[in-house]
């Protein structure tokens, strides 16, 4: 279900950008570690590099040793 909605939402971004005559090409994009968004850059962007926030990655273990 989120790969459509990321799918569909990144359709139009790239449809409304190329009516205002904007051609994305976004070399990085900044993301938590869900895969449904990483997947979808990547298909509309193949060339993007992802790079994943480190406070997503680290917020699970930082839970563990408060708890």
């Amino acid at each position: 279900k989120k790969e459509l909605v990321y799918k569909r939402i990144l359709d139009l971004l790239k449809i409304n950008a190329a009516k205002l005559s904007i051609v994305l090409n976004p070399e990085i994009v900044l993301t938590d570690f869900e895969k449904a968004i990483i997947n979808n850059f990547q298909f509309h962007f193949p060339n993007v590099s992802m790079l994943s926030c480190l406070f997503h990655f680290s917020k699970p273990f930082l839970r563990k040793l408060v708890d």
